[in-house]
């Protein structure tokens, strides 16, 4: 049994992968595929020789960090990739601040030269085609998109590349002229003012005062729960129990944002916060929130003096403590996320028990599609088991709470809660195509959704995976839906869980010196140079639908 990713088989042209050597050896794939690797493998390279996500790279040129030739191949290479691929300009939205050209550069080969003026132009180019695209604004903010029972009115969106514009004219690759000259599609937000640029009020932030402003918190924290629990009978359980985690971090992270400020004037050190541990659950969960901050502050700090305070949170029996510990230790050991051994054996045992069923056999094919963070590898302990299974063609719809119920026995048999994602296939002309639903519920998919079976990794009997990606995956590579499914995938790939959460999970919070402190939404990953190097290099990867 064998786990592979479909789009990682394109990107790779894997000969050993389930796809034929027809797809394989098509020369529009070969040839967008070699380009995509060129790109990574001189994008890996440059930030190996640069580890500091919030370099810029003028200046790495000038320490001789990197030479320009390095810089003339990725330029040049990168022109070549947003010229010749349709829906490319959408990478340039993640594309790191720190490596894109600016005024204060020196090159002195008249090939960098070139080669910057060329891409500087495509740049200018895309930038105007980005800005006739919409997006939701929580995709790129929080998260946050209610359910439809709850809305109000159409979900916010905004230009998401005029929030690109300011450090860009900061950095000199844009002029103010050319900025005042673009016409936006539609009105939308944009700048604000941020608060964080008033000055922090003068505190006499010493051992009393931390102690007092820890209950203080603990009773906002309390109010906030009680304030949340009320709302039962009016939201979805699933929304309360989100807001009331969001509200509850929020609070955390203030407080924590407070403290730390102690350490930065000297009036408080690691040894003042023993007395957190005597205090109930909510203490420590500020603890760890003040040595994440404090790890965000400095990035070169020097964390001995907590490492004590990290160890004795290990007793911790409360799930929510151990996430955040796990993501703390995460960040100060530098881990990178993979998916855990225990997480693919998991998705193997669910496979295992449908296919095993006779019963189960007859309505699905003995195959499942593993996506989201566990798969990824930047799930939480508690993270859901997400996973699709994919019902034969001819089935009728009414099987479908018996299909569930075998499902939901097998899976708890192996020690799993999850409910399966719902593929219903039907067959036309000697292809399977996913059946379309008029209401269709949360576990229910349809044709607009290829991106979780060609970003999922697939668990089952080779025969039936080769079979599915011949009848079923095959059909996506000439899909007339070929811009939404990429969206989709850059959604599914960069936004939704990864830039919310899943990145912080495993790397320091880092700002950028290149954005400017009043764009609208700068505290968000989206604007952590170390996400951008990440996202720009997964886009490369996997936000990838060739045109077979």
């Amino acid at each position: 049994m064998k786990n592979r990713i479909p789009v990682d088989s394109l990107f790779a042209l894997d000969t050993a992968s389930h796809w034929n050597e027809r797809i394989l050896e098509n020369e529009s794939l070969e040839r967008s595929a070699r380009l995509r690797r060129r790109i990574v493998r001189t994008l890996e390279r440059i930030y190996t020789l640069v580890p500091r996500a919030d370099t810029d790279f003028g200046t790495a040129l000038e320490d001789e960090l990197i030479t320009e030739q390095d810089l003339e191949e990725l330029y040049e290479s990168l022109s070549e990739f947003l010229q010749e691929e349709a829906h490319t300009e959408r990478m340039l939205l993640y594309f790191p601040m720190e490596l894109v050209p600016g005024s204060a550069w020196k090159p002195r080969t008249a090939g960098l030269i070139r080669a910057i003026e060329t891409f500087t132009q495509t740049f200018k180019q895309k930038l105007r085609l980005l800005l006739t695209q919409k997006d939701l604004r929580a995709n790129f903010t929080d998260g946050d998109i209610p359910e439809e029972e709850i809305r109000q009115g159409p979900l916010p969106e905004v230009v998401k590349v005029t929030h690109l514009i300011p450090p860009l004219i900061q950095k000199g690759t844009l002029e103010r002229e050319w900025a005042e000259s673009i016409q936006i599609s539609g009105s939308c937000d944009t700048l604000k003012e941020d608060p964080e640029k008033n000055t922090k009020d003068s505190l006499n932030r010493d051992a009393t005062w931390l102690r007092s402003h820890v209950s203080q918190t603990q009773e906002a924290i309390l109010c906030s729960r009680q304030k949340h629990l009320a709302t039962f009978a009016e939201k979805p359980t699933a929304r309360v129990a989100w807001e009331t985690l969001r509200d509850e971090q929020i609070l955390i992270t203030q407080c924590s944002s407070e403290i730390v400020q102690g350490f930065l004037e000297g009036v408080l050190t690691p040894a003042d916060l023993g007395f957190l541990f005597k205090k109930p659950e909510v203490a420590e969960l500020i603890l760890i929130g003040i040595i994440s901050v404090r790890m965000m502050v400095d990035n070169s700090a020097d964390y001995g003096a907590f490492r004590f305070l990290v160890e004795n949170l290990g007793s911790s029996s409360d799930s929510r403590i151990l996430e955040a510990l796990e993501s703390l230790r995460n960040r100060l050991e530098n881990a990178r996320p993979f998916p855990k051994e225990e997480d693919v054996a998991g998705f193997k045992k669910i496979v295992e028990a449908i296919t095993t069923d006779q019963e189960l056999s007859e309505f699905l094919f003995p195959t499942i599609v593993a996506y989201g963070s566990r798969i990824k590898g930047y799930s939480t302990r508690n993270g859901d088991w997400d996973f699709a299974v994919l019902v034969r063609p001819g089935i009728p719809l009414g099987f479908r709470s018996l299909i569930h119920s075998r499902i939901k026995a097998h899976t708890a048999s192996v020690g799993i809660e999850g409910k399966a994602f719902e593929f219903w296939l039907e067959e036309r002309g000697g292809r399977f195509l996913v059946r379309d639903f008029e209401q269709p519920d949360r576990s229910l998919g349809d044709s607009s959704l290829g991106h979780i079976l060609l970003g999922g990794a697939w668990f089952g009997e080779e025969d039936s995976i080769k079979q599915l990606y011949e009848k079923l995956l095959e059909g996506y590579l000439s899909s007339p839906h070929r811009e939404h499914m990429l969206r989709e995938m850059e959604r599914d790939v960069l936004q939704y869980r990864l830039m919310h959460k899943g990145y912080h999970h495993f790397h320091r919070e880092q700002r950028s010196a290149c954005v400017p402190k009043d764009i609208v939404d700068c505290r968000g990953a989206f604007w952590d140079p170390g996400y951008r190097r990440l996202a720009t290099i997964l886009f490369l990867k996997k936000v990838f639908l060739p045109v077979i």
